[in-house]
């Protein structure tokens, strides 16, 4: 895999895990 590759499967995971978060927090809270 290439660099750029890398970043955009990061930047992804990022977003995934920030949306796991949001869901928690309006649910768990």
């Amino acid at each position: 895999m290439s660099g750029v590759e890398w970043i955009i499967l990061f930047l992804q995971l990022m977003v995934a895990i920030m949306q796991l978060l949001d869901a928690y927090l309006k649910f768990g809270a």
